[in-house]
Parts: C-alpha cells; sequence; structure tokens
C-alpha cells in the first residue's frame, strides 16, 4: 500500500529556499500538491526555487482539493 503525503506551501517554499526540495520525494510515498498550495507557491516571486520547481518537475504533483 502506497502512502500518500500532502504538502503545505510554507515547508515547500522553504526547502526551496534552502536547495533541499528532494526532502519531499521518498521511496514508496505519493506526494501530493492540493491546487490551492500550488496557487499560493506560484504567486511568489518569480525567481523563487518553489515556484520554478513546481512550474516543471513539481507540475505532475498537483492535484484537485479535497472536498
Amino acid at each position: 500500500m502506497t502512502k500518500t503525503r500532502v504538502a503545505n506551501a510554507s515547508p515547500t517554499i522553504l526547502l526551496g529556499k534552502i536547495g533541499q526540495l528532494a526532502l519531499l520525494r521518498e521511496p514508496g510515498i505519493r506526494l501530493v500538491l492540493p491546487r490551492t498550495v500550488a496557487n499560493e507557491i506560484v504567486a511568489g516571486p518569480a525567481h523563487d526555487p518553489a515556484r520554478l520547481w513546481l512550474s516543471d518537475p513539481g507540475q505532475g504533483l498537483i492535484q484537485p482539493d479535497p472536498p
């Protein structure tokens, strides 16, 4: 059974700032970024590492917000 981890904006942004976004990915763990979280990250500065990551490698992690 695969475990799911849901990322929030603040930890994702901070991990990006210290160059450690890879810590979000773990073998056997499915990472999800709700659309609202992605929107919050994208609203940040254009040069923000989390925003840049989300525009390419992180794009596939965005999921609709849960009900």
